[in-house]
């Protein structure tokens, strides 16, 4: 086959093609890298109306790009996810999976030379950090809320405020108690009324025979906050174990209502913030965490959600009114008994409990 033979005017042809398409090659590859630089963020989270605000809040102060991927209704959902190699940069899970997925190797160190607003936590909050979020010297989350299961009842209904969970066995409350259908909670409450320690439990058919003499006096088992929040506004239900910021938020609507920490002790946790391991954003989440950690924004938390927070500057930025109803006693934290991770073999016997409880 014959080849051409290109003329000087041929090859001026090409080259000017050439040229006019490099023009714009440039461009396009500048245009991708400038929006591959433009920090972006990837949040998994409950809380969700203020975790939506917080976003919005930070995109407008910072330029970052956030994306709300979704909410879930419990721990053990992300937990799923997380383990099917799913990836997001930020989210908040409780206390005790964060410990578990930790310990697995699924939690970003946080560097707290990144996240100046770690100061701004009470000495509680650095506390807890320390003793409960941190392990072999690296620390794996920061405290976001304290959610305290705490004893809440009718205030026109029972005159003298309850101090002991053996309320929840008073047989003249029969048809007006309640307990959540979630086997730790309700086992560890079990425990506490027969004098055990929750995370050690010695005794587990004591637990399930006193749950078992509590099952006749239970108008219903509750599973989500608008059951609840329903019963007790209504006054079905004048006896529960139930969230801390919900029972404030039931109190401010006027619902007759007043919650403790009774002196057995109550469940508790600590919803905290951290980072996935396999988080494409890293750094970018980091800064979210250090502009939640910010009193302005700790103070959104308390207005919208009505948990006690670890940012006590926080306190400056609410209505009167919330800031008295956020001042509890303090030996009430020297009562509190951690939700830590359960070991698998111990969740099971609490679920084998709980299965045979609702059975009888």
């Amino acid at each position: 086959m014959k080849t051409k033979d290109y003329t000087r005017r041929d090859f001026m042809k090409i080259t000017g093609a050439l040229a006019g398409t490099s023009l714009v090659y440039p461009i396009l590859t500048s245009d991708v890298a400038i929006a591959a630089e433009k920090p972006q963020l990837s949040v998994y989270s409950w809380y969700t109306q203020l975790i939506k605000d917080y976003m919005a809040l930070y995109s407008k102060e910072t330029g970052t790009e956030t994306t709300f991927i979704g909410s879930y209704g419990g721990n053990p959902i992300w937990w799923t996810k997380m383990m099917a190699g799913e990836s997001w940069d930020f989210f908040i899970p409780s206390m005790d999976w964060l410990q578990r997925a930790a310990k697995a190797g699924m939690i970003e160190p946080l560097d707290l030379n990144k996240i100046p607003n770690f100061q701004n936590l009470s000495e509680e909050g650095k506390r807890i950090t320390r003793e409960q979020l941190s392990f072999d010297g690296k620390t794996y989350a920061l405290p976001f809320t304290l959610v305290i299961n705490a004893l809440v009842w009718n205030t026109k209904k029972i005159s003298q405020s309850p101090t002991s969970w053996s309320v929840l066995w008073d047989k003249q409350y029969k048809d007006h108690i309640s307990m959540k259908d979630e086997p730790q909670l309700s086992v560890m409450v079990g425990a506490l009324y027969t004098g055990q320690d929750p995370n050690n439990i010695q005794d587990w058919e004591k637990v399930k025979k006193a749950l078992e003499a509590q099952r006749d006096l239970v108008k219903k088992y509750w599973n989500t906050h608008d059951e609840i929040f329903e019963m007790l506004a209504t006054e079905q239900v004048w006896l529960s174990q139930y969230n801390d910021g919900r029972i404030r938020e039931l109190i401010a609507k006027n619902i007759p209502l007043n919650y403790t920490v009774p002196k057995e002790g109550a469940p508790s946790t600590i919803d905290c913030l951290a980072i996935p391991k396999n988080a494409k954003n890293k750094d970018d989440a980091m800064k979210f965490i250090n502009f939640i950690l910010k009193p302005e924004n700790m103070a959104l938390e308390m207005k919208t959600y009505n948990y006690l927070t670890f940012v006590p500057a926080a306190q400056q930025h609410v209505p009167e009114a919330i800031k008295n109803s956020h001042n509890i006693p303090k030996d009430w934290f020297d009562r509190l008994v951690w939700r830590s991770f359960t070991p698998p073999e111990t969740q099971k016997q609490m679920d084998a409990v709980w299965m045979e409880v609702k059975m009888k």
